[in-house]
């Protein structure tokens, strides 16, 4: 029995590894998704943005009112795409800022705080090989531990769970024995 046990704890370790080893693909393949919508956004605003240079010194946000206030409904409508481009480029803009300012919060952009689509969208994509890079190994080795310590100490806390509940349903009820008396008795003819 102790064995299987071994080998059930040596397999947790090993499949939170192989898990561990491809975060740190993942979230270069989130990245180069999220910089590749963040440049195809800048090039959508471009020419929207071209215009707001040229008559508001560059502020969109004038550009999108005059839009909205023009008494041709095609200009009004235009309004409504120019902002959606306008707010997904501010969207994308940022998050890639903040997914570029450290290591740890490219972790952080991808896991905690992601732009949804892309990483969905990078989920559907994602290449399951395994790159061997140090920092791949480190995140499989550190997982792979985190995962069987904590499968290994929810067992024991379980098994000293039960044993003080069998304790406790127990206590008091302990079952009567029978005294055997030291005398012997007369023998029986």
């Amino acid at each position: 029995m102790r064995i299987a046990i071994e080998y059930i704890r040596l397999c947790l370790f090993l499949g939170a590894a192989l898990i561990g080893v491809q975060v740190p693909s993942f979230v270069e393949q989130y990245g180069q998704r999220l910089q590749s919508h963040a440049l195809e956004s800048d090039t959508s605003l471009g020419e929207f943005q071209a215009d707001a240079d040229r008559y508001f010194k560059g502020d969109i946000e004038k550009l999108i009112a005059h839009y909205k206030n023009s008494k041709d409904s095609v200009f009004v409508d235009g309004s409504k795409s120019i902002e959606a481009i306008s707010s997904r480029n501010k969207l994308l803009v940022r998050s890639l800022a903040q997914f570029k300012a450290s290591p740890v919060s490219a972790y952080q952009a991808t896991f905690i705080m992601p732009v949804d689509d892309i990483r969905e969208e990078a989920w559907a994509h994602y290449d399951h090989s395994i790159r061997l890079k140090p920092i791949s190994i480190i995140w499989a080795l550190s997982f792979g531990a985190l995962v069987a310590m904590l499968c290994e100490l929810t067992i024991k806390l379980a098994l000293l769970l039960l044993g003080l509940c069998g304790k406790l349903l127990f206590r008091g009820k302990e079952p009567t024995r029978q005294r055997i008396s030291s005398k012997k008795a007369p023998p029986t003819l």
